[in-house]
């Protein structure tokens, strides 16, 4: 049985690891941008809890196949491909609330 290799390597252990880092580090930076620091080192790590803490989105099942973005609204009928890592359409629209308001 072959597999192809582009299916093979979006599995691989190292690769995932290496991505949600990436991920992990981008939302440290802006959490230091927010707080006015340099660098992630100094962030205040009382004032993220909360963060962490509150609901972010609704995975909704049934009776309709349905991610809800609490932050900013937006609604994705692909609850799969939500669930499968991308999130690109939600952290899009995160940055363009951010930018909108200057705050969030």
């Amino acid at each position: 049985m072959l597999q192809s290799t582009s299916s093979f390597a979006g599995r691989e252990t190292n690769s995932n690891r290496i991505k949600a880092l990436n991920r992990l580090m981008a939302k440290l930076l802006v959490i230091a941008w927010e707080q006015g620091v340099s660098d992630v080192s100094d962030i205040d790590r009382e004032a993220i809890v909360d963060v962490w803490q509150r609901e972010t989105r609704k995975y909704k099942s049934q009776p309709h196949k349905l991610v809800e973005d609490l932050k900013t609204g937006i609604q994705l009928p692909g609850l799969n491909y939500v669930l499968d890592g991308n999130l690109e359409p939600f952290i899009g629209a995160l940055i363009i609330l951010r930018q909108s308001t200057d705050k969030f």
